[in-house]
């Protein structure tokens, strides 16, 4: 369920088809969001956690984030506090997934442009995803 969505409009990064950059310490959910992404025509890269994420952020420049908060090495608050210290990328959206009780409160605090509640809806998180890739 979409907890809130942020106001800001971020226009397309030029990707064709959009790059997604899904960070999850889950391997089953990481895997089933790139499989799910990639039939809606989004290219997915994947990372386990924050510090692989900032790694792949060296190499490429996703349209969009889609970030879980509770993560081993560093965490979802952790990559999104380095992703704005960044000129390079932060200005990336990014959508928050998490089971955590107080998601939506740490998502407004971190400037996140979505947050979803796992289990997530994946309709609207893609709605989503469209919407803030430009599509």
């Amino acid at each position: 369920m979409r907890a809130y969505t942020a106001t800001v409009y971020v226009p397309d990064l030029a990707s064709d088809p959009p790059t997604v950059l899904v960070i999850d310490d889950d391997r089953d959910h990481r895997e089933l969001l790139r499989v799910l992404l990639d039939a809606e025509g989004f290219h997915v890269i994947t990372a386990r956690d924050g510090s692989d994420a900032l790694g792949k952020l060296e190499h490429s420049r996703p349209a969009a984030i889609v970030l879980d908060l509770m993560m081993p090495v560093l965490d979802g608050a952790g990559f999104r506090r380095e992703q704005q210290r960044r000129p390079d990328v932060r200005d990336i959206p990014v959508l928050c997934l998490s089971a955590r009780h107080d998601a939506i409160q740490a998502a407004e605090r971190l400037g996140c442009a979505a947050c979803f509640q796992k289990p997530v809806d994946v309709t609207e998180l893609v709605d989503t995803l469209r919407r803030w890739c430009g599509r």
